[in-house]
Order: structure tokens, then sequence, then C-alpha cells
């Protein structure tokens, strides 16, 4: 089982340890969305924070949350999938 979960409008409580900035962007109709990963630190834990910002106003900006085994999978599953991208 995926460890994420959607944050929904609620933004996290702790420190940002990492910003990774923009990760990738994508388009759908006419909203373009950006993606933006973070390292943030709450309670003693470290959790990923993938933030997606919708660039259409009145859009709320969304956050989904994996911990650390969470995001060892996803580690994983992009590392095999890259396989079939040759890269």
């Amino acid at each position: 089982m995926w460890s994420f979960k959607k944050r929904g409008k609620q933004p996290f409580s702790g420190r940002i340890v990492k910003d990774y900035g923009i990760i990738f962007e994508s388009t759908r109709g006419i909203i373009k969305f950006r993606y933006s990963l973070l390292v943030v630190e709450e309670d003693n834990k470290r959790k990923v924070i993938l933030k997606e910002i919708p660039t259409l106003i009145g859009l709320n900006t969304r956050y989904f949350e994996l911990e650390k085994e969470g995001a060892q999978k996803l580690k994983e599953a992009l590392e095999n999938a890259l396989k079939f991208l040759n890269i």
C-alpha cells in the first residue's frame, strides 16, 4: 500500500528541509499545473510533499504527502518505469 495521502488545502505545519522547486508542468484544457517537491520535517518525522499549483485564478493549491515507505516505493516504481523509457 502506498502511504500517499492527499493533504487538501491545508498546508503542512513543519519546516522545509529541502525545496526542489518546480519539477514538471502539465496542461489540462486551459489550466496549467506546476508541480514542486518539498522535504518537510514535522514532529521529528521527515515527509515528502508534492505540491500542485494551478495557474487559473480561483483554484486551490493542493498538497500530497508521502512518508518514508511511500517515498521508497515511489522511487522504486520510477526507477523501474525509466527502464521502459531507455533512460
